[in-house]
């Protein structure tokens, strides 16, 4: 035999040719055999540095009768090994090759975030009534609600403005900050699944401090020209609500499409006991149409398009000044993908949306009349008489484009960069009026003059397996910010001069750098402790609403009839956050904790001004709600006889940079499965939100008067908990039957500067049921607030109860919830 080095150069011109056939071999089955795209579902990849379970919804597999782990699957997939293991594994033994499923991952391969993975499940329909109040079931999410179909959804203690949504990559828009929701114009339906990133740990999504990403639903592939029907219904007693969709698609191997319509309208609801004769003014009415199709244009490219139309018509918003008559919003968005014959994955994605919303309303019902026109406007403004109405119209729109590249195999390091632009813009405009039809302080107008946003980022993400234990991810974003406005809209120039100019808001537009970047480490302690430790720093720059708001009304701190103002001089916020998590999974049972820590500087919050209006002295209620507000006062002239402690007083804002403040809290969740047919599920969530320089202002000087104490922050959400226990049927889970209690702490960690009043604490009990009937038919049932508790949240609105009192908006009382899906 030979030896030396001619041999060993022999044997390596050997091994390359091998692995040269082993290429041409692995492309040409991946080509022949696995044309199909989409068809793949990689969420059996765990997320390495998940600091908990997978969301509360979603139970882990079931377990053998016995208690074991089900079999897995004997054949091993191509996306589990890398190139070289392939190469080697065809090397030494070619025949294995046909053991190897070459099946396709989809475009998102899960870069290294602490992120949490919410599937709900809507077989049988959802009681949901909007996308926001079903995010609510997943872990660490509460809502703010405005309407029954509008609850927006928030993480932590972070506000509306510094959550960024998407649905199937593209960007959720707001119709009004104030009063819209995320996800307003997805019906929950729709929704395939949610990725909630408690933090600023993804960089493809745009500035934001926290990240809803929902992937909605989408063309199936077949292997052969397939047709089929999902029809779905759910009625819930308390309200009359009732929703229905229809969906109808094809499939073939090289395309798919679908058409889904659907209808959700519900009419007033009724509280829990002791308020039975009160029915909450709640009644809506909401239709949608959803197209979605997807063809490979080439064996190796595809196309994904996709259009949603919606509008909602008389529908009421409790605790807001007013309703909204018609809003009609359209939504396009088309992606062009690119895939890696070899393994199977997207590398390369082309996307660009465009989204625009109209919408009018006034405030001429009943409901607003007796709240905001005869109680919380009228005593405040004498100017005004019972009867007075506001008129509202507004628009906004949302375009935008991006670009992906995906680097790596996902064995040991994967890689995302790209580059996007996302354009906002919108308006709105807010009238008084008297019963007469007359404008009584003609010819101002208030609202947000015509304005626009413009963000152009370049981001870059990846992660890698540094040891067999370990496991690392980083990520790096840049943004340029541009704003526009016009200064000649009437809503801009026709505020009463002030200090600060023809408007107090200013016509600022500077152009705004940010920053954003994340480090995560994941480490396998054990077989079964997993710690995770992240630290990211990320900036947010100002919204429309906060740059160039002009005396709107606005459900801020709770009240609707307060106003409130922005500074075009708002400088972008900056927040270093660290999180710290450890999970424990067992064979029966999961645990997991994850505590958070952000430091905020330059938070765009409120402050309070004097603008705000308080009626006489004897002409409402004293502040039974604790009020009160010693330092407003009306300077020209100060009037004695003012009743600042008035629950009906409208109270004005201005937004601004607070120098600094801090958020802390914790997330706990268990799951245990005592028997195969006994489950249990635990969580805790606890946030405490710091403002270090409450402050208010005198917008007649512009002198800012800085308070000396620290306080909370408005509308944090208090130390609240779920505990559910859940009896399923353990061959398949045909039927599931589920008790729910959810648990909230009084909330008295207030912003006493803005006059935000306290809620007491609650336990409200629901169940729940399903039942698979066939392979095509599923039913499900839920009695929510069983006991019938009279109860609100935190973040609920005030309104004027049956007897002229100020009230917050409750909770429905016990409802009754049943739901079919039928699939053909």
């Amino acid at each position: 035999m030979k030896s030396g080095p001619d041999s060993q150069q022999g044997r390596l011109r050997t091994r390359r040719r091998a692995r040269f056939v082993a290429s041409i071999f692995l492309c040409l089955i991946s080509c022949l055999q696995f044309r199909e795209v989409g068809a793949a579902d990689d969420t059996d990849l765990p997320s390495p540095l998940l600091p908990v379970a997978d969301a509360v919804e979603v139970p882990p597999a079931p377990l053998a009768t016995d208690g074991s782990k089900p079999e897995s699957d004997a054949k091993t997939e191509a996306k589990d090994l890398s190139l070289d293991a392939l190469l080697d594994l065809a090397e030494k033994d070619p025949q294995s090759l046909q053991s190897i499923n070459m099946r396709p991952s989809t475009a998102s391969d899960r870069l290294l975030n602490p992120d949490n993975v919410f599937k709900p499940d809507t077989s049988g329909g959802t009681a949901a009534n909007s996308t926001g109040e079903l995010m609510s079931r997943s872990f660490g999410v509460v809502t703010r609600s405005t309407s029954a179909i509008n609850q927006d959804a928030r993480l932590r203690g972070y506000s509306g403005s510094q959550l960024v949504g998407t649905a199937n990559g593209m960007t959720q828009v707001k119709t009004r900050i104030d009063v819209d929701s995320l996800f307003s114009q997805l019906d929950p339906n729709l929704i395939e699944s949610i990725t909630v990133v408690p933090g600023p740990y993804a960089a493809e999504y745009g500035p934001g401090f926290a990240f809803f990403d929902a992937q909605l639903i989408t063309p199936k592939r077949t292997d052969h020209f397939t047709s089929d029907s999902d029809t779905r219904v759910g009625y819930n007693t308390n309200g009359q609500q009732l929703m229905w969709r229809e969906t109808a698609s094809f499939s073939d191997r090289y395309s798919g499409a679908f058409v889904s319509f659907g209808q959700r309208m519900g009419n007033d609801y009724r509280p829990g006991s002791t308020s039975n004769d009160f029915y909450v003014p709640a009644s809506y009415h909401e239709q949608d149409i959803f197209a979605a199709v997807s063809s490979d244009l080439t064996d190796r490219s595809r196309i994904d398009g996709s259009y949603l139309h919606q509008q909602i018509y008389d529908t009421e918003l409790p605790g807001v000044v007013y309703d909204i008559n018609n809003q009609n919003a359209d939504q396009f968005n088309v992606r062009w993908t690119w895939r890696d014959d070899f393994t199977g994955k997207d590398r390369i994605q082309i996307q660009s949306w465009w989204n625009e919303a109209t919408y009018q309303g006034d405030g001429s019902r009943a409901s607003k009349q007796t709240t905001f026109f005869q109680q919380m406007i009228v005593t405040s403004i004498p100017i005004l008489d019972p009867g007075s109405t506001v008129n509202v119209k507004g628009l906004s729109n949302n375009a935008g484009a991006r670009a992906n590249l995906l680097l790596g195999d996902t064995d040991r390091w994967q890689a995302k960069t790209g580059v996007d632009w996302r354009r906002v813009g919108q308006f709105h405009q807010e009238e008084l009026a008297l019963s007469n039809g007359v404008n009584p302080v003609a010819p101002n107008l208030f609202g947000i003059p015509f304005s626009s946003i413009n963000d152009y980022g370049i981001f870059a993400s990846g992660n890698a397996k540094l040891a067999e234990r370990w496991t690392l991810a980083l990520g790096e974003r840049i943004d340029a910010v541009t704003y526009g406005i016009n200064q000649d809209d009437p809503v801009g120039v026709s505020t009463v001069a002030t200090p600060h100019g023809v408007s107090y808001t200013g016509f600022a537009t500077p152009t705004r750098m940010l920053n954003m970047t994340y480090l995560n480490n994941s480490f396998r302690v054990t077989d079964e402790v997993t710690v995770d430790a992240g630290a990211a720093y990320a900036m947010r720059p100002p919204n429309i609403t906060e740059l160039y708001n002009n005396s709107a009304s606005a459900p801020l701190v709770r009240f609707g009839n307060s106003i409130a103002l922005g500074d075009s001089n708002l400088s972008a916020e900056r927040n270093l956050q660290f999180d710290l998590g450890l999970t424990k999974r067992q064979a029966k049972s999961t645990f997991g904790v994850r505590g958070f820590h952000s430091e905020i500087h330059n938070y765009i919050g409120l402050g309070a001004n004097n603008f705000g209006y308080f009626p006489e002295v004897g002409t409402t209620p004293n502040g039974v709600l604790g009020r009160g507000q010693p330092f407003m006062f009306n300077p020209v002239p100060i009037v004695p006889n003012q009743n600042l402690s008035a629950d009906t007083a409208s109270l004005g804002y201005v937004y601004r940079n607070i120098d600094r403040v801090t958020m802390a809290g914790f997330e706990m969740l268990g799951e245990q499965r005592a028997q195969p047919w006994l489950e249990f599920i635990e969580t805790l969530n606890y946030t405490r939100a710091t403002n270090h320089d409450p402050t208010w202002t005198d917008v007649y000087t512009g002198q800012v008067h800085h308070l000396d104490q620290t306080e909370g922050l408005p509308g944090i959400y208090p130390l609240n908990a779920t505990v559910m226990v859940r009896f399923v049927e353990p061959q398949n889970r045909k039927w599931t039957a589920e008790w729910q209690s959810r648990m909230a702490r009084q909330q008295d960690y207030l912003a006493r500067s803005l006059g935000e009043v306290g809620t007491p604490g609650f336990i409200v009990h629901n169940i729940n049921g399903t039942y698979r009937w066939t392979d095509h038919i599923s039913l499900r049932t839920s009695i929510l607030n069983v006991f019938n508790l009279n109860y609100y949240e935190h973040t609920s609105l005030a309104i004027m109860d049956k007897n002229g009192g100020v009230t917050f908006v409750k909770n429905p009382g016990i409802s009754l919830f049943m739901g079919l899906e039928c699939t053909f």
